[in-house]
């Protein structure tokens, strides 16, 4: 064996070659049922022949034997079969490790545990540096994944770039004050509960058409923001990006004001208490 092969671990090697789709067909499996030296090593050929676990441990001696004698004389065997179709997913397994971490020599299989956490495809995009740096960053987020704070700093991380400006949640005095009661808010269908339990005291609902949407919020009256609710503006005519909404965990409640077109501009900040 060349000493810079010798010198490779034999689950890097094999995961590398793997992952470069050198290893495509099984010509790479080691099917000797006596082979020297332990499990889970590589030899010299080119490309390298990749052992896994030593089948004959588990088989009586004379039906060891019979496998050397069938071999020997070229015949095909079905421990040479077994052999063939576990080798795969015992290498795989072997090498379950290098997969999920950020320098994966398959980045895209990262999209499985960054979807467990929440994350879906539309945001990650099956990109290599947003899920590698999505995995990063997913342990210390997602405990507070119910502010908008913390998903908009794990969106900027994973793209380089802020999330589409048409939503904010920081505004001027007298648009859109962070603490309650909140105008100008867009009627959206809501069971009479969940209303009566946000409104302040004598406030009752104004309806007429503003701006184009329904509005409900008399002068001097509104519904306060509640501890799980995600209150945001939006800028229309622009259309709104929903993606960033969905690193939002579905206990969360949006409310959406929608402001006029020369409303001002701020950054993404969470309305809940």
């Amino acid at each position: 064996m060349s000493t810079e092969l010798r010198l490779r671990l034999p689950a890097g090697e094999w995961a590398r070659r793997h992952a470069s789709g050198e290893l495509d067909d099984l010509m790479w499996v080691d099917v000797q049922v006596m082979a020297d030296g332990p499990a889970y090593e590589h030899d010299d050929a080119d490309p390298p022949r990749f052992r896994g676990e030593a089948l004959e441990s588990w088989l009586p001696r004379p039906l060891v034997e019979a496998i050397e004698d069938a071999q020997a004389q070229g015949t095909v065997t079905l421990f040479e079969a077994m052999a063939l179709l576990l080798a795969r997913p015992a290498w795989l397994v072997q090498t379950r490790a290098d997969w999920w971490r950020s320098t994966s020599p398959i980045p895209q299989l990262l999209a499985h545990l960054v979807e467990a956490y929440g994350v879906g495809a539309e945001i990650h995009r099956r990109e290599s540096e947003a899920l590698m740096r999505l995995v990063a960053l997913l342990p210390p987020w997602h405990p507070h994944r119910g502010t908008l704070q913390r998903a908009e700093q794990l969106w900027t991380h994973a793209h380089g770039t802020p999330p589409a400006d048409t939503w904010t949640g920081r505004h001027e005095q007298g648009a859109f004050p962070r603490d309650p009661p909140v105008q100008r808010e867009v009627f959206t269908c809501r069971s009479l509960s969940w209303w009566q339990v946000r409104h302040t005291d004598g406030a009752q609902p104004l309806w007429r058409i503003e701006g184009g949407f329904v509005r409900f919020q008399p002068q001097g009256g509104g519904w306060e923001v509640r501890r799980g609710d995600v209150a945001l503006a939006w800028h229309p005519p622009r259309a709104p990006d929903p993606t960033l909404l969905r690193l939002l965990p579905p206990w969360t409640t949006l409310r959406v004001v929608a402001l006029d077109a020369e409303g001002p501009d701020g950054h993404l900040e969470d309305s809940a208490p």
